[in-house]
């Protein structure tokens, strides 16, 4: 999915394919709307509107950070995400923190300064906007996965799915015609995206639906969901940065390979 994205973005801004991809997504999930549960109480509704925007401001960050910078380069860093699950997962749900999850946590976090190294030898961390993006992005996402933990309790998957895409579609909408060029930019997105739009939206509902399947199932650990996740961004390293001709692709599927160990370290804890 991340690969159909680069390829979409090397011809369209981010908002434009943000906003027809949440289009494309919702059109997608509308025929589940009679699944829907709709009786919810007004604590619910607010974190499904929290959930929502937290989904738009990482993808849209995300989506920046894939458009300016090599694949093989800000896919490895989604690795990341499980440590901020982490500290999050214990400072919230009270989930152990042993030994074996600090080692993990030291592999991602040095692979990542690795990965980043020669950035951050050109300019201070702070002024590296996408470095920043990304860092953020796994931030709203580590904050939505336990949102989905606590939400999946009163609300069904389709719900779950739904309603924050209806919701990231109507202020993506109003982004787009506020500050961009509106349907003329979605009509340039869904020219040059095409079939590919469509494809990416399909991969992307897919794999949400195997991972809130996950996250419904008792007793299951948060911190423990979203690593196995990440287990794509070694196929999105090595295969976008073939497509793509990356540079230094080796030492960043090495290092990719590296925070994966260290993922699973804290799956395996």
């Amino acid at each position: 999915s991340d690969i159909l994205k680069k390829s979409i973005l090397n011809k369209e801004h981010s908002a434009e394919f943000s906003t027809t991809h949440s289009i494309i997504i919702t059109l997608l999930l509308t025929p589940f709307i009679y699944n829907l549960q709709l009786n919810m109480s007004n604590i619910v509704i607010v974190l499904l509107i929290i959930k929502s925007i937290l989904l738009l401001a990482s993808s849209l960050l995300f989506m920046k950070a894939i458009k300016h910078n090599q694949l093989s380069k800000i896919m490895p860093l989604k690795n990341l995400s499980p440590v901020f699950l982490l500290i999050l997962a214990f400072a919230i749900l009270n989930e152990h923190i042993s030994t074996q999850k600090l080692l993990g946590v030291f592999m991602i976090l040095v692979s990542g300064y690795l990965l980043e190294k020669e950035s951050l030898k050109k300019e201070n961390i702070l002024k590296n906007k996408y470095f920043i993006y990304v860092i953020l992005s796994m931030i709203f996402v580590s904050i939505s996965a336990l949102l989905d933990k606590y939400l999946i309790n009163y609300v069904n998957i389709y719900t779950l799915l739904y309603i924050p895409f209806l919701l990231m579609t109507i202020f993506m909408i109003i982004i787009q015609f506020t500050i961009y060029k509106g349907y003329h930019d979605i009509k340039h997105s869904v020219r040059y995206g095409g079939y590919w739009l469509i494809i990416s939206a399909i991969v992307i509902l897919i794999s949400d639906f195997t991972y809130f399947l996950a996250v419904a199932i008792p007793g299951t650990f948060i911190s423990l969901i979203i690593p196995l996740r990440r287990l794509s961004t070694l196929f999105s390293t090595i295969l976008g940065g073939a497509i793509f001709h990356d540079k230094f692709i080796v030492d960043r599927i090495v290092l990719c390979l590296f925070m994966l160990v260290g993922v699973y370290l804290l799956v395996t804890a």
